[in-house]
């Protein structure tokens, strides 16, 4: 970030320190979980508030669901969504992401009794390709003699604008994975069934 501003990573360091303590960002810690490849140690940065990141970015309103932005604003609401959901509930689950170093990601995974994998797209028809991420952490997780205890069970889920839960089937090796697609209300609820 500095080389691009032109300043000092201490000064990038110094300001987002700023932010983090006066409760406009919050910074997302990575899994580090040993899944058969190296995995990205950077945290991601998200602001706590979606209405002062879209004045920030200029974005008004109307012109919100055309923006280029708008996947990664809603992937910060559904994050804010996830940390007061997690405090309301006494901070039972420790809340992270995947990225590896072949750029496979999982928007957030929340480790508790279990782990959920969720993925976060703004759509109202999620397709199987919405679960690539998802797909590839299976694939990668069945490789392994010994998946990580935090991990089971596992479930996964892609949260989305669908006004009906459905579970999307994919196939990995043979064996059909069902990944879920909610809306924010039902997965933040736990009444997803199907």
């Amino acid at each position: 970030i500095g080389n691009s501003l032109g300043i000092s990573s201490k000064t990038v360091a110094s300001w987002l320190s700023v932010l983090e303590t006066s409760g406009q960002i919050t910074f997302l810690q990575p899994w580090f979980g040993n899944v058969g490849k190296r995995i990205v140690k950077t945290p991601k940065v998200y602001f706590n508030d979606t209405g002062l990141l879209c004045w920030l970015l200029g974005i008004e309103k109307e012109k919100l669901k055309i923006s280029p932005f708008a996947g990664s604003i809603f992937e910060t609401a559904v994050f804010a969504e996830l940390r007061k959901n997690n405090k309301l509930n006494g901070n039972k689950k420790q809340l992270c992401y995947y990225r590896d170093i072949s750029q496979t990601e999982i928007d957030f995974l929340e480790i508790g009794a279990g782990c959920r994998l969720i993925e976060s797209k703004l759509t109202e028809n999620p397709k199987s390709d919405d679960a690539s991420g998802i797909k590839k952490f299976y694939e990668r997780l069945l490789a392994i003699t010994n998946i990580p205890a935090e991990l089971n069970p596992l479930s996964a889920y892609i949260v989305c604008n669908v006004h009906e839960n459905f579970p999307l089937k994919i196939n990995i090796k043979n064996e059909n994975i069902k990944v879920n697609a909610v809306n924010i209300k039902d997965l933040l609820l736990d009444t997803v069934v199907f």
